[in-house]
């Protein structure tokens, strides 16, 4: 009896390819339907951002304008590049940012919107403390930074500093100079006291290796201050200036020397 052999299944025998014909039908569909939902959704989000942008109820109608001083409201608005009627949304606060900053006179700006029909700008100036003469005029701020030059409208009742050259100038984000801070020091100082304002300094000369020096009052009295200890330097400066006052002798001071803290020199002219 001769033993047949069993039939091999023909591992290469290609299966029905009907299946993954649908997946891949079912998956085309599937992309086919989300791109025209992307579609369908872009046009619906387009179409409502311009009925959003071109509302009335949306058109800018107040410009609110804080914290100036030197500049008005008109100069801050002109300098934002707005105009009332645009729409709000429009608006790029960005740029608006970058207009203002453009400004010498301005430090900081923020811009911020108020639905439905109001722009708020609150913006930080530069305070000056003196005019420094570097060939020509410049303002310098309350924390020593020239910021712009002087030109005319600016504040003309400074103190002018001369003897500084371009190395004590700090900009950006550079230390301030020990002469610098000097300065700085000495004329805050001064504002501080109750008979020598700002506007009674006529000018700040800076002599590098002996210190500062103010000539201040309408007589142009010469009072030498160092580097520091200027508000001692200033309570010892109001008692003289009482003294000479109270005997008649105001008139006649040309300087003062304040640089010894133990003691002072007080200059007379012959009466």
């Amino acid at each position: 009896m001769v033993k047949l052999k069993p039939k091999r299944k023909n591992r290469y025998r290609k299966k029905p390819r009907t299946g993954l014909l649908r997946r891949r039908l079912a998956a085309t569909a599937r992309l086919v339907a989300l791109a025209l939902a992307i579609m369908v959704l872009s046009t619906m989000l387009v179409y409502a951002y311009q009925v959003v942008t071109e509302t009335e109820y949306l058109a800018l109608r107040k410009i609110e304008v804080s914290g100036h001083h030197h500049l008005n409201r008109r100069a801050i608005v002109e300098a934002a590049g707005l105009q009332t009627g645009v729409n709000l949304l429009s608006v790029n606060l960005t740029l608006v940012r970058k207009r203002l900053l453009a400004n010498p006179w301005i430090a900081a700006a923020q811009i911020t919107r108020q639905v439905p029909d109001k722009l708020k700008i609150v913006v930080r100036e530069h305070r000056p403390l003196a005019v420094v003469e570097l060939g020509a005029r410049y303002l310098l701020d309350r924390d020593g930074r020239v910021f712009k030059r002087w030109q005319a409208g600016d504040p003309d009742h400074l103190p002018v500093i001369i003897g500084l050259d371009l190395t004590d100038i700090h900009v950006g984000q550079s230390p301030e100079s020990f002469i610098m801070g000097a300065v700085r020091r000495a004329l805050l100082a001064a504002e501080r006291t109750n008979y020598l304002s700002l506007s009674a300094i006529d000018r700040l000369e800076v002599d590098k290796q002996i210190g500062l020096t103010l000539v201040a009052f309408e007589s142009g009295v010469k009072i030498h201050l160092g580097f520091d200890g200027f508000a001692a330097n200033y309570g010892r400066l109001a008692k003289v200036v009482d003294y000479l006052r109270k005997h008649g002798r105001w008139s006649r001071l040309q300087s003062i020397d304040l640089t010894d803290p133990h003691r002072m020199v007080v200059k007379l002219s012959r009466a």
